[in-house]
């Protein structure tokens, strides 16, 4: 997390699609600074922290946009950074506290974009080994040519590979990854 972005800007907002990791960032962020990590939907007028850094995930699950910009405030007063979490960036949030949005769109925006052929490689293979399964390299490229190209559509084809795995008490091969594929609609 070295100088990407600049996480001791005020604000920083991680925007992206469902399952690229935003979450995982922030914990990273969290873990690395004693940062205080908060889901957005835990967020209410009664919400109190001393905490200077602060990490709200899934923003776009926020229901008091008080609560957030009081926090905001008392981070920024207390010289911490604020790290948000969201599928939107800043523009697509609809708040309707003017004060809120200004902040927000002053934010360090990283977006997470959609995942490339190498990246996909990599993720399939993070996923199956955090699943204890096997997958072959020409299995997995099999399956890269063939899905959609989003971290969601990983996540969702190594867990039906799982499934199929464990049904089956054999190997992933390529035409098990074919009808696994033709399931998830994406053969």
């Amino acid at each position: 997390m070295r100088g990407w972005p600049d996480w001791s800007a005020p604000f920083v907002l991680i925007h992206g699609p469902p399952s690229s990791g935003k979450s995982h960032l922030a914990s990273v962020w969290a873990f690395d600074t004693g940062a205080l990590i908060v889901d957005a939907a835990q967020l209410d007028a009664g919400w109190h922290t001393e905490a200077r850094l602060v990490a709200i995930d899934a923003l776009e699950r926020l229901e008091s946009e008080e609560a957030l910009f009081h926090l905001a405030n008392a981070v920024h007063e207390r010289g911490g950074s604020l790290l948000l979490t969201s599928r939107l960036p800043a523009a697509g949030l609809d708040f309707t506290l003017a004060d809120l949005r200004t902040r927000l769109k002053s934010a360090v925006a990283v977006e997470i974009g959609p995942p490339d052929e190498g990246f996909l490689l990599e993720l399939l293979a993070v996923l199956a080994e955090e699943a204890q399964i096997a997958i072959d390299p020409a299995v997995a490229a099999y399956c890269i040519a063939r899905m959609e190209r989003t971290h969601e559509a990983a996540v969702n084809l190594i867990s039906a590979l799982n499934r199929r795995s464990l049904a089956l008490k054999g190997p992933l091969t390529q035409k098990v990854a074919a009808e696994v594929l033709d399931e998830l609609g994406q053969g």
